[in-house]
């Protein structure tokens, strides 16, 4: 959790806190080039809006000269997220003080569907723990390519296939296999090792023995999480005439570091970092043991 200076709470998660960094970090360089009167920004996968609805709160009283319009998108055929959840995304998004036209700005699509967007709309598109849910990956960079404008910036955080612990059952090394039988037996002996979420699911109701907890989570391996190494991503987004980098990667953990030794949080980082050599190097190790944060361009001046 990431309090304010003044005990606060502002932000739900140092996930966030990195998020609104980023983004300030992004518009005092936009600023710094030129002084748009409007900045567009888009959360892909905006869930529950709760992001969406804390970036309203403190980008637009940071920025009273700049108008800043706010859009979400999300899929109407996601198996993670409960029934009727984006009314209820709606009605938060409703109940901000700086609201939007969110019956316009806030879309629900099928995931094989085109953005509801025009072509080089949005300065900055974002998405927050989403890319490793998505399958038609292509898709997913074509529509940035073709809906961000041509300085635009776009990142996302989401955790690789690198990645030895997999965040969403609490397993080691469970999103590796190919065979789904064996991620089964994986998830079944770990879990008679007290390890992952069976526990928590059984004290919780959510299943009724082992076997139906890891049939059940084997399934949503194969069906709901798509990891990508980081060859396969970068791959993806230059087949889409995107620039792939992983800018800021470091600085989520620099967040965590501060965040655990109750030191002020970063509310925006030097502009060094977008082409940090640091970020390349300390990548190489932090794609093993965490999320990292992908950053993608499409300005070509060749």
């Amino acid at each position: 959790m990431t309090m304010a200076p003044s005990g606060g709470r502002r932000f739900i998660s140092i996930t966030h806190l990195h998020i609104y960094a980023i983004v300030n970090t992004i518009i005092s360089y936009k600023l710094s080039l030129n002084k748009p009167n409007t900045l567009r920004i888009l959360d892909i996968g905006c869930g529950n809006g709760i992001l969406l609805s804390t970036l309203l709160k403190e980008l637009p009283p940071r920025y009273p000269d700049l108008q800043i319009e706010f859009y979400g998108l999300d899929v109407e055929d996601s198996h993670i997220q409960e029934r009727d959840y984006f009314k209820k995304t709606l009605e938060l998004l409703n109940q901000t003080k700086f609201s939007s036209e969110w019956n316009t700005n806030l879309r629900l699509i099928h995931s094989e569907n085109h953005w509801p967007f025009e072509d080089n709309f949005f300065d900055i598109i974002y998405s927050n723990q989403v890319l490793e849910h998505v399958f038609n990956q292509h898709l997913f960079f074509n529509e940035i390519k073709r809906t961000m404008k041509q300085d635009g910036y776009s990142f996302h955080l989401f955790p690789l296939k690198h990645y030895f612990y997999e965040g969403h059952l609490l397993i080691p090394f469970v999103h590796k296999f190919k065979s789904w039988t064996s991620t089964y037996h994986w998830i079944k002996g770990a879990s008679y090792l007290g390890l992952g979420k069976y526990r928590v699911h059984k004290k919780e109701k959510l299943c009724t023995s082992i076997q139906h907890f890891s049939e059940r989570h084997a399934d949503y391996l194969f069906y709901e999480v798509n990891y990508q190494t980081a060859l396969e991503i970068t791959k993806t987004a230059k087949s889409c005439r995107l620039k792939p980098s992983f800018d800021f990667t470091s600085l989520y953990y620099k967040q965590k570091l501060r965040s655990v030794f109750k030191l002020r949080p970063l509310e925006v980082y030097k502009l060094k970092n977008f082409r940090s050599f640091r970020n390349s190097l300390y990548f190489f190790f932090f794609k093993y043991v965490a999320g990292i944060t992908l950053m993608v361009r499409k300005k070509n001046i060749y």
